[in-house]
């Protein structure tokens, strides 16, 4: 096999989506934050959260507000981890603000960006065990997606086009679900609508951030 045919095969790969597994810096530092406060929550840990809390603020993620849900049922987000610089803060102090999760998501879409600088866009979902929901966006070019869960969460994601074509499905651990997903591939130079499909692999209902480039 020419080196031809095998560069035409890598772009094929990477054009659905398969050949890419690493996101931007940008996209890494806020995968690796939102991890951070994930794990920070799981062991009740004020200094943790502390401190992966101020890493996010430093993030400056833009809320993801562009982003309509398509198919299936979101769950209430009350009693779940938002991923939230306010409702962190006010967690810390108590945690009986898990039972508010919902007000605070509202507040965050109200306030918009937090600050603007930063191109990564967040929000939080949840869905309830063994369901399954998909969210409509648009991106174009290079296009990244992520999915970090709330403590013990577990969760699969298939990215897919208007007409069905798969950009992104998972290679590890697709019946069992993870905690964190990652997804990168390349869209035409124009504004393209994908379909996020994300399955609750847990046996809870679990809240996760998407982030989007």
């Amino acid at each position: 096999m020419n080196r031809t045919i095998i560069s035409v095969m890598l772009c094929a790969l990477s054009i659905g989506g398969y050949a890419q597994s690493t996101c931007s810096d940008a996209m890494e530092k806020a995968i690796d934050i939102c991890n951070q406060l994930s794990t920070a929550v799981g062991t009740r840990s004020t200094g943790s959260l502390k401190s992966a809390n101020k890493a996010f603020k430093a993030a400056k993620l833009k809320d993801f507000s562009d982003i309509w849900l398509s198919s299936g049922e979101e769950s209430n987000l009350d009693g779940h981890f938002l991923f939230d610089e306010e409702f962190v803060d006010s967690l810390i102090v108590n945690r009986k603000v898990l039972e508010f999760s919902r007000q605070y998501a509202e507040k965050r879409t109200d306030r918009g960006s937090m600050g603007g600088k930063g191109h990564i866009k967040l929000t939080t979902k949840a869905l309830k065990a063994g369901q399954t929901a998909t969210w409509r966006t648009v991106n174009r070019l290079d296009a990244e997606y992520a999915l970090v869960a709330e403590p013990k969460g577990l969760f699969t994601m298939t990215i897919k086009d208007k007409t069905g074509k798969v950009l992104y499905t998972e290679t590890v651990n697709n019946k069992k679900g993870a905690a964190v997903r990652r997804a990168v591939f390349t869209l035409p130079d124009k504004g393209t609508e994908v379909y996020i499909e994300i399955v609750n692999r847990g046996r809870k209902d679990a809240s996760f951030a998407l982030l989007s480039n």
